[in-house]
């Protein structure tokens, strides 16, 4: 969806030394576990890091089925926060029911 931005992050990042004043966000926007697992994986690795500070489940795309794997990987310390985007006001309800929950 939006180009080479992570592999840009990446590239850009590693070269310049600042990486360690930064915290990288982004984002999951696809369905189905197999398929989810494998553009986190991508993400990482074309921000060529092993920690995200924020990765996101995009528009609420599928997001019970991406919320365990992203549980896990911040249990193994690969991800400080988890969080969800929508930009359409009548989805606000289910957010605001996901983040009272958990």
């Amino acid at each position: 969806m939006y180009g080479e931005g992570e592999q840009v992050i990446g590239r850009t990042t590693e070269a310049s030394g600042v990486r360690e004043k930064l915290r990288f966000a982004t984002k999951v926007w696809t369905r189905g576990r197999s398929e989810g697992q494998r553009q986190i994986r991508q993400s990482l690795e074309l921000m060529r890091t092993d920690y995200v500070a924020l990765f996101q489940i995009h528009n609420l795309l599928d997001w019970r089925t991406h919320l365990d794997t992203l549980e896990e990987l911040k249990g193994q310390d690969h991800i400080g926060a988890i969080g969800i985007t929508h930009n359409i006001a009548n989805a606000y309800p289910e957010m605001m029911q996901i983040m009272k929950t958990g």
